[in-house]
């Protein structure tokens, strides 16, 4: 399958998500004249959270950027960029594989802060330069995001849900955007296996030939961009999370190998095989 440098680059998009980082202005709840709440303390901890995600983001450190998650932390990217992560290890599977297709240089301004109690919000805008290091076109992209963070029981703050947008005139935004990923039944082009994706981010793999399928394995993904990712599957095999660059004309949805995956029978499945659309369920 020919991955296009315009594709890489769109999959470093998703690194946006929740680009809170910069110098925050922090509107602190305060009681009366008598009463004030001093949340300098907390002020502080939440600026280091916001600097320590755009350096994360900057340095292409992925391990520093997904530190800053809360254990239940939510992630909610566009509706075009696949199904919501919830929980810190759903993000990691989702994005570890974009920390390692591109660069990006990021200038994020906070517009407001604000503590409430053992909760805060963050809004922001932000625009980022992506680039493929595997050589390619630079990406400009321009957006707002909205990041929600929870204080911890050791009084460090973590980003619990973190969610954000595009601004219409970004640079590659909707033209450069490649389609959805396909949901609905697809068998592979030797009839000998079949694959069912739900937008809910579910899957389901089945066995048989012409129109006799079987249901023998069932589990979760994530999309981001050109790159799927298998988080969870019920068979006996490998359970490590891998990821496939995926590429869909209309009809044929295909896969090819990004990375490694030691789960053989998982990549006799997806590593340059071709699924066609079928109009029935197995």
């Amino acid at each position: 399958m020919n991955i296009s440098g315009k594709q890489i680059l769109v999959g470093g998009i998703l690194l946006l998500a929740g680009l809170i980082g910069g110098v925050a202005v922090t509107f602190a709840m305060t009681g009366d004249a008598s009463g004030t709440v001093d949340q300098s303390a907390d002020e502080a901890k939440i600026q280091e959270v916001l600097e320590g995600y755009a350096t994360a983001v900057n340095e292409d450190d992925f391990e520093s950027w997904i530190a800053l998650w809360d254990e239940g932390g939510i992630r909610v990217p566009p509706p075009d960029f696949g199904p919501p992560q919830y929980s810190k290890e759903e993000i990691r599977a989702a994005m570890q594989p974009l920390f390692e297709v591109s660069d990006q240089t990021a200038t994020i301004d906070t517009e407001l802060t604000r503590i409430l109690g053992d909760e805060a919000y963050s809004l922001a805008t932000f625009e980022i330069t992506v680039t493929p290091k595997e050589g390619g076109d630079t990406m400009v992209l321009k957006g707002n995001a909205l990041s929600i963070l929870k204080k911890q029981p050791d009084d460090s703050w973590k980003i619990a849900i973190d969610t954000f947008n595009f601004d219409n005139n970004t640079s590659g935004s909707a033209e450069s955007v490649e389609p959805m990923f396909p949901t609905g039944r697809f068998v592979a082009s030797d009839n000998r296996f079949a694959l069912e994706f739900d937008e809910d981010g579910s899957w389901r793999g089945y066995n048989g030939s012409g129109d006799s399928f079987f249901l023998i394995i069932r589990g979760k993904y994530a999309i981001n961009d050109n790159l799927y990712t298998e988080m969870t599957h019920t068979g006996n095999t490998e359970k490590i999370p891998a990821t496939y660059y995926w590429e869909y004309d209309g009809e044929q949805l295909s896969f090819e190998l990004w990375g490694e995956d030691n789960n053989r029978y998982r990549k006799s499945v997806y590593d340059q095989i071709t699924y066609v659309k079928a109009e029935q369920t197995p």
